[in-house]
């Protein structure tokens, strides 16, 4: 697995961290489900953030796209909102074209 740590603040949200779809998990039987479809997850972390992100890319439909996973430092709904919202700052969520992954 790859770790990539981004300090400088300058590069938040990084452009390249563009994705498709994000998946929260709120506990270690979820996110290792999770991590087992794919097998090219990059460690994400950024400085001043706790927080363990971890991002893959696959194709489909001859199109290249990328996820990212976050599991919950604590349960419950207010840890799954502040946990949503990081990962939308973090990571430019291309919503509008999430009907592309869905089957024809």
């Amino acid at each position: 697995m790859t770790h990539i740590f981004w300090q400088r603040k300058e590069t938040f949200p990084p452009v390249t961290m563009n994705c498709k779809a994000a998946i929260i998990t709120a506990v270690r039987i979820e996110t290792d489900s999770v991590m087992c479809l794919y097998d090219n997850w990059k460690k994400v972390t950024f400085y001043g953030d706790a927080q363990e992100y971890y991002q893959a890319s696959f194709s489909r439909n001859g199109k290249e796209y990328s996820l990212v996973t976050a599991q919950q430092n604590a349960m419950g709904m207010t840890a799954a909102a502040s946990l949503s919202a990081k990962i939308m700052s973090r990571f430019p969520l291309n919503t509008s074209l999430c009907a592309e992954l869905l089957p024809a």
